[in-house]
């Protein structure tokens, strides 16, 4: 699994809906050898259902355009494998990323680094008065914060009570959700 390969991206189409069900339950919710990145032990059940994904891909026809998901692909043997994906969502001068992760077998590969880099710039090019992105964070998940803050995000001190009624799970321990931004341009 060289991290030096390079992933291709897409949007999401619905074809892919089966797919990104697994890897993104899988990536979010089932700890892995290499993973790192795992809410096992944090949230019980699903991260996302079939109905929440349809509707974002919906919002990425729409006439708006105030939503897409990306796929990144690698090229492997036989076909082309979904590896990780990314969601951006505009409001005004914003795009807030969710729905970003990497399949299990691929997480420690380099290809994070690579999906955040390549939302950042396809969200630039879709909105050019773009300046800022936002994220909101597990406050527990120290790894997480740390690795985004030396991609130039930083904690805003905006801080949510966890979405219970967001249907993205259970939190098995007290949670908050931390925002963090980042100007575009650093």
């Amino acid at each position: 699994m060289d991290g030096m390969q390079t992933l291709k991206f897409r949007l999401a189409e619905n074809k892919d809906i089966a797919p990104l069900l697994k890897m993104i339950n899988a990536a979010y919710r089932q700890q892995h050898d290499q993973s790192w990145t795992s809410e096992a032990g944090i949230i019980s059940g699903d991260r996302i259902n079939q109905a929440q994904l349809e509707a974002l891909l919906q919002r990425q026809h729409s006439p708006s355009h105030d939503a897409q998901l990306l796929i990144a692909e690698l090229n492997t043997q036989s076909h082309e494998e979904i590896v990780g994906c990314i969601a951006l969502s505009y409001s005004k001068f914003d795009a807030e990323i969710g729905t970003y992760c990497i399949a299990p077998a691929w997480q420690a590969s380099g290809f994070g680094q690579q999906v955040l880099q390549a939302a950042e710039l396809y969200a630039i090019k879709h909105e050019p008065k773009l300046k800022t992105f936002t994220m909101w964070v597990l406050d527990v998940r120290e790894e997480l914060i740390a690795y985004y803050e030396r991609r130039g995000y930083v904690v805003t001190g905006v801080v949510e009570d966890y979405p219970a009624d967001a249907d993205v799970g259970e939190p098995l321990v007290e949670l908050k959700m931390i925002q963090m931004q980042k100007q575009v341009g650093t």
